[in-house]
C-alpha cells in the first residue's frame, strides 16, 4: 500500500522546450490528416472555418518556411481520416462526411497510396470495417496497421499487406487496449505506440504493440486526466502528444488541454514540455521531420479554428 501511495505522489518531470512559430498557414483546419515525407509537411482534408469539409491539400516547406494551398487530390472531402508513412509512400483514407456520424453512408472506407515524389495517387483495396472515424495507423515497408476507428466504440486492428493489397484483422492476444474513440498512435524508431482516447471517460492508458506476435504491453500512463482528440507525432526517440479534450463526466465539468507532453520509450517516462502558444487545442495536426516536431492548426474550446504552426527541436 505504501508503494502504491508513493507511486501516486510522483511528480511528472518538467522540461521547458523552445517553441518556434513558423509561417502562418493559408487557412485554419481541424480534423485533417497530416504527415511529413522527404522534408515536406502535407495537410490533407479536414474541416474549414465555415464548417465545410475539404479534399484539398496544403503543404509546408521547412526549408523556405512557406506554405502552398489548394492542391487538388482525387479523394472526397472528409474529416477525421487517417494517414501514415513508410519510406516509400503515404497511405491514407477513411474518415467521415455527413451530419449523422452513426450513418454508414457517412463513413468512408476508401484507402489510397500517395507517392509525393511522383505526385501519384492510387486507390487500393477498401478498408473492410465501418470503424473509420479518427482511426490511428502505423507502418513499416511491408504493412500498415489501422484500427481503433469509431462507428460505435472499437478496438479493432487491421493489417494491410502492401504487396498483396489485402486486409486481415489482427487477433487480440492477452491484454490489449479497450474499445474507445479518438486515441493517438505513433511509430518511434520502429516501435509502435497507441494511447489516450475516450469510452465513458477519458483514457490515460498508453500501450506498445509488437507486430511479430500481435501482442500489446502497457506502458507508463499519459500524465493528467484522460483525453481524446489530441495531436501526436514521433521522432526516432520520442513520442509527442499535444492538447486534446477531457470530456466532462460525473466527476468533472470537462476541459481542453494546452499542454505538450514528451514520452521517452527507452525510459518509459513522460515529461511535460510546456504549453501550446495559441492555447487549448483539440483536433490539431502534427508530424516530424528528423528530430524536428511540427504541430498546429486544430480548434479551441469554442470550436474556433487556430491558424498557427510551430516547431520544436527534439
Amino acid at each position: 500500500m505504501l508503494a502504491v501511495a508513493l507511486c501516486g505522489c510522483q511528480q511528472i518531470p518538467e522540461a521547458e522546450v523552445a517553441i518556434h512559430e513558423c509561417a502562418t498557414p493559408p487557412e485554419g483546419r481541424a480534423c485533417a490528416m497530416c504527415f511529413a515525407f522527404d522534408g515536406t509537411v502535407y495537410v490533407v482534408g479536414g474541416r474549414l472555418a465555415n464548417g465545410e469539409y475539404t479534399k484539398t491539400m496544403m503543404t509546408y516547406s521547412p526549408a523556405t518556411d512557406q506554405w502552398t494551398n489548394d492542391i487538388s487530390t482525387p479523394i472526397s472531402a472528409r474529416a477525421h481520416g487517417v494517414v501514415c508513412c513508410n519510406s516509400n509512400a503515404a497511405y491514407l483514407g477513411l474518415g467521415y462526411f455527413g451530419k449523422n456520424i452513426y450513418s454508414d453512408k457517412a463513413h468512408y472506407r476508401d484507402w489510397w497510396r500517395f507517392d509525393p515524389k511522383k505526385n501519384k495517387w492510387k486507390r487500393l483495396a477498401d478498408f473492410p470495417s465501418n470503424k473509420t472515424v479518427a482511426a490511428v495507423a502505423f507502418a513499416d515497408d511491408e504493412h500498415v496497421w489501422v484500427g481503433f476507428g469509431f462507428n460505435g466504440f472499437s478496438n479493432e486492428l487491421w493489417c494491410y499487406s502492401i504487396a498483396d493489397d489485402s486486409w486481415q484483422e489482427v487477433p487480440h492476444h492477452g491484454s490489449c487496449p479497450e474499445r474507445l474513440m479518438s486515441p493517438v498512435a505513433a511509430n518511434a524508431g520502429g516501435r509502435y505506440f497507441q494511447g489516450t482516447g475516450f469510452l465513458r471517460y477519458g483514457r490515460r492508458d498508453f500501450w506498445e504493440f509488437f507486430p511479430a506476435d500481435n501482442h500489446w504491453e502497457r506502458r507508463a500512463s499519459v500524465p493528467g486526466e484522460g483525453r481524446h482528440n489530441a495531436a501526436c507525432a514521433a521522432t526516432d526517440h520520442s513520442v509527442w502528444v499535444m492538447g486534446g479534450w477531457h470530456y466532462g463526466d460525473s466527476l468533472t465539468t470537462g476541459y481542453h488541454f494546452a499542454d505538450i507532453l514528451r514520452y521517452a520509450p527507452d525510459a518509459d517516462r513522460w515529461t511535460r514540455c510546456g504549453t501550446i502558444p495559441c492555447g487549448v487545442t483539440e483536433n490539431g495536426a502534427a508530424c516530424a521531420i528528423g528530430n524536428t516536431v511540427y504541430f498546429g492548426l486544430g480548434e479551441n474550446d469554442k470550436s474556433e479554428l487556430h491558424q498557427h504552426w510551430y516547431r520544436i527541436e527534439d
